[in-house]
């Protein structure tokens, strides 16, 4: 069943250049500490709605547009991933 569809923009891999992007074969983990209430008054002070929503999972994060960012973790979790 089609639900919908959009424009999205498609390039080749041979059209791009620079430096290859690192591999990341495993998620950051550990404790943000202090850094999580900077990063989120940082995000804030820039205009951008943050949004902490299950609905999204499995992703680890979704931009739904320039000024708006969510992640699946509530506000309580300390620990960082991605």
């Amino acid at each position: 069943m089609l639900v919908g569809f959009r424009a999205v923009y498609v390039f080749d891999l041979s059209q791009t250049e620079g430096a290859e992007l690192p591999d990341l074969k495993e998620r950051v983990k550990g404790d943000v500490g202090e850094y999580r209430d900077r990063l989120i008054d940082f995000i804030l002070a820039q205009g951008i709605e943050l949004e902490f929503k299950e609905s999204i999972a499995p992703a680890l994060g979704r931009a739904t547009e320039v000024r708006s960012l969510s992640f699946p973790a509530s506000p309580e979790r300390k620990n960082f991933q991605h």
